[in-house]
């Protein structure tokens, strides 16, 4: 093997190492929990005016739980936008790996409205088809 041929299989080894590492390491986006867009209303379907909302979006496997506050509007609708989550590959195949073995990996997301008076809470957990519409509170 001649020195100008080593020195190229070197460099490819080299950049495919890098990349791969790259592609295993670094941390990309992936929606965690869809846009959310929901109304409170009171036991006879009425909107109750603006009230403050907190989502809880929570993943047992990634150890972490996060709130979000936002208040409806007038018509009683909040929207929550989207959720990310940045994680690289060798992360998402551990996770894919403990959903094999029967752990829970799944993001549960709950909203309630921030008032004594309210005992409504909703929930949506990764893997429904569709997000609950509505969150009743006397």
């Amino acid at each position: 093997m001649k020195f100008t041929e080593y020195l190229t299989s070197y460099y490819a080894i080299t950049i495919l190492l890098i990349v791969v590492i790259t592609a295993v390491i670094v941390p990309y986006p992936t929606e965690d929990v869809p846009e959310w867009k929901i109304v409170v209303i009171d036991e006879n379907f009425l909107p109750g005016g603006a009230r403050p909302v907190v989502q809880k979006v929570e993943n047992p496997y990634f150890g972490d739980s996060t709130s979000y506050s936002e208040s409806t509007d007038k018509n009683g609708f909040v929207t929550f936008p989207s959720r990310y989550r940045w994680s690289g590959i060798a992360r998402r195949l551990t996770a894919s790996a403990a959903t094999l073995l029967g752990w829970n990996t799944a993001t549960t997301a709950t909203i309630t409205a921030e008032s004594p008076s309210c005992s409504g809470i909703v929930t949506w957990t990764t893997g429904q088809d569709s997000q609950p519409e509505r969150l009743v509170c006397p």
